[in-house]
């Protein structure tokens, strides 16, 4: 099964990731390109992560 994992900031694509490893490629590199943590990020600096799945996507949402 292939997954694709895709990192935006504000609207804008930064970085694709396929393999059934880019979701921890993802969150690896959504530490190491912003100070914060992965759910600050994606809820406050405008970051938005996609996983595609099968044709599925799926939003990586804050967990609070």
């Amino acid at each position: 099964m292939i997954t694709k994992t895709e990192i935006f900031k504000d609207g804008e694509l930064l970085y694709t990731f396929e393999g059934d490893d880019s979701p921890t490629l993802a969150f690896g590199k959504m530490l190491r390109i912003q100070s914060s943590s992965v759910n600050h990020a994606i809820r406050y600096e405008g970051y938005k992560v996609i996983e595609t799945c099968l044709g599925i996507e799926k939003e990586w949402k804050p967990y609070f």
